[in-house]
This record gives C-alpha cells, structure tokens and sequence, in this order.
C-alpha cells in the first residue's frame, strides 16, 4: 500500500475537489460523500426546513417555510402531510417563489418535492 499526498478543497455542500500531489499508477478508491440516507423530521408545529432535512412529515394544520435557495441550487426537499384533516402550507424564504407563488397547499396524505434552481423552488 502506497500512502499518496492529497489535498483536499470544499467548494460547496456536495462538491469537493481533489488533487493527488505525485503521479501514480495502480487503482485508487476513493469515496466522497454520505450514503442515500434521507433524514426524516416529524413536524406537529410551524417549522422552517433545514438545509440537513430532506422528508418534513407534518403531522397538523401547519406552515413549513422553505429555506433561502439562492445558495442550495439543486437542493430537495420532500414535504409529505400524513393527516387526514390538515392542510399543511409550504411558504418560501422572503420573496422566493414556489412555480411562480409563494404558498403551496398540500392536502391530506399528499406529498410535495420541491428543487432549489438557485433563486426560486420549483416541484418536481
């Protein structure tokens, strides 16, 4: 095993570069990243997505404000209402839209994926 000089930059939340300080030859592995593990937040009370969530279970009439997406393009979130009665409102950071609006409804049982293009969230 050859130990291999390297350094390392973190240009964002998902992308980072690496360069490899001398030549090699052989195989190298390398893993970047987190395993595809979403994390699931319960919510029963006005809340406002953070950049780690990924699936918002509301459990009540409630709002859930979406995050700023001017610094997270391509950042998802999944918004699922799992109440028979609520009706769950997704809003938006300041002035942001969500397909042009700046609520979405989201019914009982009905979920909703959203996508940060780096300015507004539109739903995919």
């Amino acid at each position: 095993v050859q130990i291999i000089p390297l350094s390392t930059i973190h240009n964002s939340v998902n992308d980072v570069t690496i360069t490899f300080s001398d030549y090699t030859s052989g195989h190298i592995l390398a893993s970047v990243g987190s395993p595809n593990i979403a994390s699931i937040a319960g919510k029963s009370l006005d809340y406002t997505i953070q950049l780690n969530d990924t699936v918002i279970l509301a459990s009540d009439t409630i709002t859930v404000t979406l995050p700023n997406a001017v610094p997270i393009p391509g950042k998802y979130f999944t918004i699922k209402n799992i109440e028979p009665t609520a009706v769950v409102t997704l809003s938006t950071y300041n002035t942001q839209t969500i397909e042009s609006s700046a609520t979405f409804l989201i019914g009982a049982y009905a979920a909703l994926q959203v996508i940060s293009d780096g300015a507004n969230w539109w739903i995919i």
